[in-house]
């Protein structure tokens, strides 16, 4: 079945939005504090997905300010963020999964408490190189077929037959990552199953797209911003589901009207409940949760709606 070709793209730019929140503002500096001695930085980790994300806000939040606040954002991944977050490293989680049963466990023995927010929605993407003509869709059983402990693909020949006899060139998030275990769930049907032979994995999303990129017969995934920010680079495979007869490009239509399945998924950030006392981590969160939705298609993601939000801040009230 031929893929739903329903496109629609943003010529918005990132400088454009965050202007129009927030204006120019001069960068503030790490280990900042008010006159009033408050600590004025708040450590952000975990996702390098939702990073992009939680980083234009950050940005944004910081600009419409005239103190040195500074939002503190790294990206070593969703089970590498979850290590720190759950010891109390850190105030804020980005994750691309739910927090897990062990990481949750690990957060009650080490006392920490927290609350999770669903802050938007991203589309999984599977890259292809530009050059790769023969892949018109791909379905959910085919990339279990590349991707499974169990596989034993070789070549594109071995998924479909009339595809070219040539080694398919594997990339995957590593396993610290909350992609892979999204990826490996919804389409191995378990987190972190995944083929142990003829596989690269690597932290960092842009490594993938790199490595995909550079060779014909590879396939990769990852967020759907790293290739809008990469088309010229990777293309995007439509994905047809289980039990679908359609195969969907993962384009704004598409992931907005929740046809661009199963690959679709919402993003999280967890806040430390001691932390939420700080006066600049209920106006952080205030902030994002009233401008994640003008932030986040810029920077290749979609808001959460708006029902969601609400309850995030009735949330936060009950926090306070």
């Amino acid at each position: 079945m031929a893929p739903s070709q329903n496109a629609d793209e943003t010529g918005i730019t990132r400088r454009t939005t965050l202007a129009t929140i927030a204006g120019v503002g001069a960068v503030a500096v790490a280990g900042c504090s008010d006159d009033d001695g408050e600590d004025l930085t708040v450590e952000a980790s975990g996702s390098n997905t939702v990073r992009p994300l939680t980083d234009a806000v950050g940005e944004a939040f910081e600009d419409s300010r005239d103190d040195d606040v500074r939002i503190n954002v790294r990206g070593p991944g969703t089970g590498a963020g979850f290590e720190e977050f759950t010891q109390g490293d850190t105030t804020i989680q980005n994750a691309s999964r739910d927090i897990s049963e062990p990481e949750a466990a690990r957060a009650e023995e080490n006392g920490i408490e927290y609350t999770r927010f669903i802050v938007g929605q991203d589309g999984l993407t599977v890259y292809l190189h530009p050059d790769n003509d023969w892949v018109d869709y791909l379905t959910a059983d085919e990339l279990q077929q590349i991707y499974d402990f169990e596989s034993d693909v070789e070549t594109w020949s071995d998924v479909r037959s009339e595809w070219p006899d040539e080694d398919i060139d594997v990339w995957s998030r590593d396993t610290d990552s909350g992609t892979f275990d999204f990826f490996t769930e919804v389409i191995n049907g378990e987190a972190a199953r995944v083929r142990q032979d003829d596989i690269t994995m690597r932290q960092e999303t842009i490594a993938i797209v790199d490595g995909v990129a550079q060779n014909q017969f590879a396939i990769g995934f990852g967020g759907w911003s790293f290739w809008q920010e990469n088309q010229d680079r990777v293309n995007a495979a439509p994905i047809q589901d289980r039990g679908e007869s359609e195969a969907f490009a993962p384009t704004v239509e598409n992931i907005n009207a929740g046809d661009y399945t199963p690959l679709t998924r919402p993003l999280f950030t967890f806040y430390n409940n001691e932390d939420v006392s700080r006066q600049i981590v209920q106006d952080f969160a205030r902030f994002y949760f009233d401008n994640v939705q003008d932030v986040a298609l810029d920077v290749g993601f979609f808001g959460a709606p708006d029902a969601t939000l609400e309850e995030n801040h009735e949330t936060l009230d009950q926090l306070i």
